[in-house]
């Protein structure tokens, strides 16, 4: 017998016996014995007609078996069979000797079962006999059935545990006894009995699938009174509750409600089937959020205890089933008048269960759950205390290994975590923390509740966290919660309310940190977890609540109004779903309050404002005097208030914005997350009073205010950051004395800003901030009289996320030598976060897992601090990866004078150091800075290499002469005299590196001078000193440091890209390859790469081997997103800004970006060189040759040549000649014949050392 093909008239799911997603096999079956089984198969084919099911058998018949039956069995968690046919060996054979598969109908094990068509293949070939002769005689007839199952189920009574086959196979066999008599019904009935009291013993899901597969052939086969009912839905249920499969809840019900009707009144079995079908209809309405559900369970668990006889054991189950069906329909209407009720219940249920009954405890842990709830109602601390007591004496009752110890834990938790929100007692946190902690570890996996106990516990680790800012608390909540999604299936009633909380998390941690991918991912669950949840349930206005929370953020990040007014929307919808005896909402209305304040400061909608104000003011009718959350709402209030007061003038307004903010800042506890929210909420109020009313005290009281705010150790960095920013701004302009602390401590906090466990975009993002302060920060420290000072705190702000990457790739030598086990952990940690800092956030999708890149590097990034906390402690490592002081940024100027240019609010100053001279020479300059980002954008308008002239360029050009006699007039000049350097010079000219700030970064200060009918010899930069440019004073150091250092003989990679989609032919690139390929002949190797060969992943290769790199090809720089600017290589590829982040060259000296505008920047990132030219920089190259803006196609070949003809004309090359040689060549530019314009010449600069 070869194979076996089955087929349904109907598609998998039109018959219940064919469920869909099902599997099939096939028995062979002698004597009614197992001989042969196939594998389970899917569907093979399916059409709106029928569905076929393949098997492959290859089994032998030998000739001595004359009758032998096919058995199909459905398989979808039990196996069940569907039917048989018997045939006779000589059938068989005569169809196998002609080769013809033999076509029949299934005998159906029920009159209802689906009809099936059965083709098997058989042929005749001669093998060795097996003749079976050792089968037992056939176990399928109704004695020898009735004896196994007797046997079984004595087996299951003394605890014997029993193989899962042993029972399926028993099943087949009591199904091929005679079709629906009630013999067979009862031995099913019976083996139901069997596979569920097995299943209470193993709780494998698949044995209690084999009971209700049992139960339901007993009642096919007329086994239809109530207690065979009552078996099959007791089986539902437990499936139900245990397993999580709610599509079993109608048939459950339906089943219950026939077994009720059958059962009469004065039957005692009459209560617990009431109180069963009440418990199932509760589910349901937990389920789908059916009201009628609910109140039908209420109405049948109190007629379940009119029939129990008071006083006994099931009177009590069934009060305490009540009990909770009442406290459910108080959390969905509020009516007290059912909490109260069920409180009588559950202590009625006290009542009549004695010490020493096993469910004593968990009925003591339900009366405190009730009272619980009693006392969020009421605010009643009695209530409160109790709750907290019972659930004590619940667990105290309850041994170790006793299963319920875990859910009385849980609600001993709640209860703590209760009185905590009420009294804001830390204790009470750290308790329920401890509980919780410990009713998951004793809730094994696979345990149903587990989920719900992750999750209760990450609750309360958000709640420690908001008190203690711990970031392990929050992280640890991240994971519990993600945990709990994987762990919930789709379709389970409880997944959206999971996906809820993890987003809750997600936001959360992304107030504290500041990850985008936080904050994309929270918005997209919390929309996921709205949209899974109906109408009508008892959520939907706290999921709601919460996306429009989401939103609001969305927004204030974007700036998209419609997402505020959604925000609005939805927030607006959740008020209306909530009544006002909730415990929600004051905080629903408080949420509704904040987003319309936000559109107010948008719009000036006077409406908005004032309904928020209105909001705010009722909600603090609704929450508790004592609620810990008061605070935060009273300062919401005093923040809407001052609004109001700027609005409409009335002093009024900010007498009471100040009073709420005063009484905001009484309620919150030291070392709360939120308090340097409301401390700054209440400085703003006080400067308001001060700058309004001339009140001096309150302008003192304001700063002090804000500098607390800002030194605290607790809360999210950028409200900290924001509250040092305030603080420095008004303390300077007030000339109040701490303004330079002001400034230090918000200088500090840079590094933990744009924290080093965010991708490089994020960091960009919220550094973007920092820039003005730094600058206005370095110019209080000139004024104060400390220019060394400004010169270290410019650093700091300078370039920050660079010197993050070069913090990671610092070598550790000394730690090495001295800690070895800590140098290895360090680097591994540095490594590993400096390839995570180039990650994306993929907006299409939302990427949740158990761990993410994100969550990985935030741990990554935290274990590092650690690490490099404890490295700080040893003796010799106490200034370990510290900022470097002024006497260690000297070293930048021993290549000659380091001009650092500050622009400042008010005015802009020179600072320059000097090789040899410990202090800073301080030039004041009387230049107004310019915004020349739209001059970048003016001077070179397209991305591409041009091969022309462009249309407007005499405008431009007019325009760029002012700005470089500007620049001439306002900057150089008083730099030149402050150095003394007075004497133009044709030869040997001096090296000066530039380094600008703000706007000033954007000025082609190389090419400050006088040009035109004005020009003169002497009236320009060139004709003194040979300019650079630096991103920092860190990387002229290390550039130096590498200049001392053995290097392997010079390689030059070449690349040519004259074709790119979207951009210009530029077949200069091809005339620039051929020229270095000239300069370079018999003196150093060239590797070529063109059009075909340079793919990203080439090049790169070939950068780590070459230490020179040429590219001629287009670049591109992206004002949206800066680290993706590129330059583009073969095949419409890129090698961006975030790939050379990457790199680390050991090998890498000089580059030469010969493409337009790869020294540009970001005008949004000026202190942060997000620029080609200095990615190639920091990846490891000493010095690059990059450009501004726009180059011309004609003019680049012939710049390359005379630079390489310079550098190479030397042996051995020196690339710290790169510089002069671009300086000459571009001098031959402007001086050749018929010479070049300003537009064509200025673009071209040397960056590094």
């Amino acid at each position: 017998m070869h194979s076996i093909r089955v087929t349904a008239p109907a598609p998998p799911g039109m018959h219940p016996d064919l469920p869909a997603n099902m599997q099939m096999f096939a028995q062979l079956l002698v004597n009614g014995n197992i001989i042969q089984q196939t594998g389970a198969v899917d569907t093979e084919e399916q059409s709106l007609e029928a569905v076929t099911w393949k098997m492959k058998f290859d089994c032998d018949l030998p000739v001595n078996i004359p009758n032998f039956q096919i058995a199909i069995i459905r398989k979808l968690g039990s196996v069940r069979i569907l039917g048989s046919v018997s045939l006779t060996w000589d059938e068989a054979f005569s169809f196998g000797q002609v080769h013809k598969p033999y076509k029949m109908a299934l005998t159906k094990v029920n009159n209802d079962g689906p009809s099936l068509n059965m083709t098997v293949a058989f042929s005749v070939v001669p093998v060795p006999q097996n003749d079976y002769s050792d089968i037992p005689a056939d176990p399928s007839n109704g004695i020898h059935v009735f004896s196994m199952i007797k046997q079984m189920l004595q087996e299951t009574q003394q605890g014997k545990p029993l193989d899962l086959h042993q029972l399926c196979a028993l099943h087949t066999n009591v199904l091929l006894l005679t079709q629906n008599s009630r013999v067979r019904g009862k031995l099913a009935n019976f083996l139901g009995d069997i596979c569920f009291k097995q299943w209470e013993m193993a709780r494998e899901a698949a044995t209690l699938d084999q009971a209700v597969q049992a139960y339901g052939d007993a009642i096919r086969d007329g086994l239809t009174d109530a207690g065979s009912l009552q078996d099959l839905s007791v089986a539902l249920f437990q499936r139900i509750e245990k397993c999580g499969d709610t599509g079993d809840i109608d048939r459950c019900i339906a089943v219950m409600e026939e077994s009720v009707q059958l059962t009469s009144d004065g039957d005692s079995l009459k209560s617990a089937r009431l109180s069963n079908l009440a418990n199932c209809l509760l589910r349901r309405y937990q389920n789908y959020g059916a009201l009628e559900d609910l109140d039908r369970c209420i109405t049948l668990g109190r007629h379940a205890i009119k029939c129990s006889v008071d006083g006994d054991l099931d009177q009590a189950a069934n009060l305490n089933n009540l009990g909770t069906a009442l406290d459910v329909r108080y959390d969905k209407l509020g009516d007290l008048a059912d909490l109260n009720d069920s409180i009588s219940m559950r202590m009625e249920t006290i009542q009549l269960t004695p010490d020493g009954h096993p469910d004593r405890p968990t009925r003591l842990a339900n009366l405190a759950a009730s009272l619980l709830s009693r006392a969020d109602h009421l605010n009643d601390l009695e209530d409160l205390n109790q709750a907290v007591v019972l659930g004590e004496q619940a667990v105290n009752l309850t041994p170790e290994n006793r299963p319920t110890r875990a859910f009385l834990l849980s609600n001993l938790g709640s209860s703590l975590m209760s009185r905590f929100d009420q009294l804001g007692n830390v204790d009470d946190l750290s308790r329920a923390v401890v509980a919780r902690r410990e009713a998951v570890r004793v809730t094994p996996a696979g345990n149903p509740s587990r989920p719900t106990r992750l999750s209760s516990l990450a609750t309360s680790l958000m709640e420690q966290f908001a008190q203690c800012a711990q970031v392990d608390d929050l992280n640890e909540s991240v994971a519990l919660r993600t945990e709990v999604v994987f762990l919930t299936p789709d379709g389970h009633p409880d997944k959206a309310g999971w996906l809820a909380n993890l987003g809750d998390s997600l936001e959360k941690r992304f107030e504290f940190f500041g990850d985008l991918d936080d904050l994309h991912k929270s918005l997209a669950l919390i929309e996921d977890a709205v949209n899974l949840t109906p109408d009508g349930h008892p959520s939907k206005a706290e999921r709601l609540s919460n996306l429009g929370s989401s939103l609001l953020i969305w927004y204030e990040k974007l700036g998209d109004l419609e997402d505020l007014n959604r925000s609005i929307t939805v927030h607006t919808a959740a008020v209306g779903l909530t009544p006002d005896t909730h415990v929600a909402k004051p905080f629903h209305m408080n949420n509704l309050g904040a987003s319309l304040t936000r559109r107010y400061e948008n719009t000036k909608n006077i409406e908005d404002l004032t309904q928020s104000v209105m909001l705010k003011q009722k909600l603090l009718e609704l929450i508790p005097e004592s609620h810990l959350k008061r605070g935060l709402m009273l300062s919401n209030l005093g923040g809407s208030l001052l609004e109001l007061f700027k609005d409409t003038g009335d002093s009024d307004h900010l007498s009471q914005a100040v009073t709420v903010n005063m009484k905001a800042l009484q309620l919150i506890s030291d070392g709360h997350s939120e308090k340097p929210a409301i401390l700054i909420n209440l400085g703003n109020c006080l400067f308001e009073k001060f700058e309004k009313l001339q009140d001096e005290q309150a302008g003192h009281e304001a700063i002090s205010m804000w500098s607390q705010a800002a030194c605290s150790e607790t809360g999210s960095i950028h409200v900290r950051f924001h509250a040092a920013s305030i603080w420095a701004q008004y303390a300077r302009k007030t000339q109040d004395p701490s303004f330079m602390k002001a400034y230090e401590v918000a200088i500090g906090m840079l590094p933990e800003l744009a924290w080093i466990g965010l991708s490089i975009r994020d960091r960009h993002l919220h550094i973007m901030q920092a820039s003005e302060l730094v600058r206005n920060g370095a110019r209080a420290a000139i004024v104060s009289g400390n220019p060394e000072l400004a010169v270290e705190w410019l650093e700091q702000g300078r370039s920050v996320i660079w010197s993050q990457l070069l913090n990671l790739r610092t070598p550790v030598d000394d730690l090495k030598e001295k800690h070895p086990q800590l140098a290895s952990k360090f680097l591994d940690l540095s490594v590993q976060l400096e390839k995570s800092g180039g990650r994306k956030m993929d907006l299409s999708e939302t990427d949740i897992r158990l761990q993410s890149d994100a969550d990985l590097a935030h741990r990554n990034a935290h274990e590092r601090r650690k690490l490099l906390d404890e490295i700080r402690t040893l003796k010799g490592f106490e200034n370990f990866l510290m900022p470097k002081k002024f006497h260690q940024l000297l070293a930048a100027a021993q290549g000659g004078p380091v001009v650092l240019l500050n622009s400042a609010e008010e005015s802009c100053d020179a600072l320059i150091l000097l090789s040899g001279i410990n202090e800073v020479i301080h030039v004041p300059l009387n230049f107004q800075p310019i915004n020349m980002g739209d001059i970048t954008a003016d001077m070179g308008s397209s991305n591409a290499r041009l091969n022309g002239i462009r249309e407007g360029e005499k405008s431009r050009e007019d325009r760029l002469l002012a700005v470089l006699s500007d620049i001439w007039k306002g900057i150089v000049q008083p730099v030149f005299q402050a150095l003394a350097i007075t004497k133009p010079t044709k030869s040997d000219l001096a090296r000066l590196w530039w380094y600008p700030t703000g706007s000033l970064a954007f000025l082609p200060i190389h090419a400050a001078g006088l040009y035109g009918a004005e020009e003169t010899f002497g009236s320009k930069v060139s004709d003194y000193v040979i300019s650079s440019y630096t991103p920092s004073l860190s990387a002229l150091i290390i550039g130096f440091e590498h200049a001392s250092k053995p290097r392997r003989s010079t390689q030059l990679l070449a690349v040519s890209q004259p074709i790119a989609t979207g951009q210009v032919y530029i077949p200069g690139t091809r005339t620039e390859l051929k020229y270095i390929q000239q300069a370079a002949h018999g003196k150093i190797r060239v590797v070529s790469l063109d059009e075909t060969t340079a793919t990203p992943d080439r090049v790169m290769a070939e950068m780590r081997n070459c230490s020179w790199a040429h590219f001629a090809c287009h670049g591109v720089q992206d004002a949206g997103s800066p680290i993706e600017s590129a330059l583009l290589l073969a095949n419409d590829s890129r090698l961006t800004l975030a790939q050379i982040f990457q790199l680390s060259l050991q090998n890498a000296d000089l580059a030469f970006l010969s493409a337009c505008q790869t020294a540009t920047g970001s005008k949004y990132l000026p202190e942060e060189s997000v620029h080609l030219a200095a990615g190639l920089l920091f990846a490891g190259y000493r010095g690059v040759i990059a450009t501004m803006w726009t180059i011309m196609d004609n003019d680049a070949p012939q710049v390359a040549k005379d630079v390489y003809d310079n550098l190479l004309g030397t042996s051995p090359p020196d690339s710290t000649r790169a510089a002069e040689a671009l300086h000459f060549a571009v001098q031959r530019m402007r001086e050749g014949p018929g010479g070049k314009s300003l537009l064509e010449w200025v673009p071209y600069i040397h960056v590094g050392v």
